[in-house]
């Protein structure tokens, strides 16, 4: 059982570049793809207030991004925020500028203790990515200006950002595979949170066989993947499902080092074509 799940849980496994990259890619899959993920680094999470009130962002890293001539001269941040609550929350636009303006804030004080003269001061573009686990329709719009009235001379003093927004419950399953990255596989398992026990197995199935198709060098993605997918299984499925669900899996354990890895022990063989 994880705690506060699945925003744990999702925590954990975009601790791999890789992932992040995956989420990217059914996220904003244009930009996704100009992005060194080899040089991808996750920054501490958590920024200071002057009043020493501690407040936690979600997820943050800064990568290079590669131009159109195959160079990498320019760094980007990447901001990614889990918003698992079941209802809307209308302010996200001030939600997420405020985030904002604390990573650029964080970066002033670097600069600023590395002595960097003000007139080389660059400040690095951020990616906004809120990934939308809640079950209510979002309608709400994702512009600053609509908390706002003030009439249409006036929009043109309101901060304009971009905030790419991830949907789970309402995106299309062929766009979160249409890269066929792993992790699209598992949102489309997310997304059947709800259904039927049978089209939950189905994807679920179908999810396995991909990971199944992952490289050996991708071995500590792979058991990340399928730690979630148990994970899942075990938080958000009832109890009296646990058993015919595992079995798909089909999972034992093996100690390597200091971490547990998992491995398939048998062909994947649906439930639906054994005769049950």
């Amino acid at each position: 059982m994880i705690r506060e799940f699945p925003d744990q849980a999702i925590r954990l496994i975009l601790e791999t570049p890789d992932i992040v990259r995956g989420l990217l890619l059914v996220a904003i899959s244009d930009l996704a793809k100009q992005i060194n993920y080899d040089k991808l680094q996750q920054l501490n999470r958590t920024f200071i207030m002057d009043n020493f009130r501690k407040l936690e962002a979600d997820m943050v890293f800064t990568a290079p991004f590669v131009d159109s001539s195959g160079e990498s001269p320019y760094e980007v941040i990447i901001y990614i925020l889990i918003e698992n609550q079941s209802t809307v929350d209308p302010t996200m636009p001030f939600r997420v500028l405020s985030y904002m303006v604390r990573i650029w804030d964080m970066q002033r004080r670097e600069l600023e203790d590395s002595k960097i003269p003000l007139h080389q001061w660059r400040f690095r573009p951020i990616l906004p990515v809120v990934f939308y686990t809640g079950s209510q329709q979002w309608e709400a719009p994702l512009e600053l200006k609509q908390l706002m009235d003030l009439p249409s001379s006036l929009e043109r003093v309101v901060p304009q950002y971009e905030i790419f927004f991830l949907n789970l419950k309402s995106a299309s399953p062929d766009d979160q595979v249409k890269e066929d990255h792993p992790f699209g596989w598992i949102l489309r398992v997310m997304q059947k949170e709800g259904s039927t026990k049978r089209e939950f197995e189905e994807a679920l199935f179908l999810t396995l066989e991909r990971l199944e198709r992952m490289p050996p060098e991708e071995q500590v993605n792979w058991a990340k993947l399928v730690y979630f997918l148990l994970a899942f299984i075990h938080n958000r499925r009832k109890e009296s499902e646990h058993g015919d669900l595992l079995k798909i899996v089909g999972f034992f354990r093996v100690k390597c080092g200091n971490d547990f890895c998992i491995v398939l022990k048998s062909p994947l063989i649906p439930l639906w074509e054994r005769g049950k």
